[in-house]
């Protein structure tokens, strides 16, 4: 039987999946490419998928990973739009999966936590252009952002030690990919840490604090 704080979740996934799925069915506008993206597929053309990452990293050092994550997509999908257009729709669908999570274990009701998924699952759906102006590889980190917060809070409120051990390394693990993606995500920090403290009504305020800064100790 599924829980309460998984329904809303499942909810919004099953909504926003019939979204995307007649998105795909009437055909996706994809509009004009971010320039970034058009200096990517140069440099592709350049020095190929082998090459990639070394030409990125001559020019941009804060994003770890989009090299590597730029060179294997090509590998996989070429100059293809509508597989990066389809990962990008994806990326804002899990973000309001995992927001809708959020928001009811943090008690709030179905209701609230259904709408503020489908809210930011579909924001995209009201402009002209679904990919004018975006990177295909940034919407994910804050599906990622919103995944680790997901899963920190379930962290602090399962009672399996084992079980908490391994969401919270999950938790840090989708932090640490989502800002060496894109930097961007760092301030996210502050909040897993405000989470930490307002979970733990049960604990006087300086240990609260306490719990919160040694957890948040490994994202810094």
């Amino acid at each position: 039987m599924m829980t309460q704080h998984r329904l809303p979740p499942f909810r919004v996934l099953i909504l926003c999946a019939l979204a995307l799925g007649f998105l795909l069915l009437r055909g996706l506008d994809i509009g004009p490419l971010h320039p970034d993206v058009l200096i990517h597929r140069a440099w592709l053309a350049e020095v190929g998928a082998a090459g990639f990452t070394e030409r990125y990293l001559a020019v941009n050092q804060r994003h770890l990973l989009v090299g590597p994550v730029n060179a294997a997509a090509y590998l996989v999908f070429l100059t293809d739009d509508l597989p990066y257009q389809v990962i990008f729709q994806l990326g804002r669908l899990l973000s309001g999966v995992f927001l809708a999570g959020i928001v009811a274990r943090l008690g709030g009701g179905m209701a609230l936590a259904v709408c503020s998924g489908l809210a930011l699952s579909l924001t995209s759906l009201r402009v002209d252009h679904l990919y004018q102006g975006i990177n295909w590889y940034i919407e994910p980190t804050l599906t990622m952002l919103l995944a680790s917060a997901y899963l920190y809070i379930g962290s602090i409120q399962t009672p399996l030690p084992n079980r908490r051990r391994a969401l919270y390394a999950l938790s840090f693990a989708l932090y640490a990919v989502s800002v060496l993606i894109y930097e961007a995500g760092l301030p996210w920090l502050a909040l897993n840490g405000v989470l930490g403290v307002a979970l733990r009504r049960s604990l006087p305020w300086p240990a609260r604090l306490w719990r919160a800064v040694v957890e948040m100790a490994p994202f810094a």
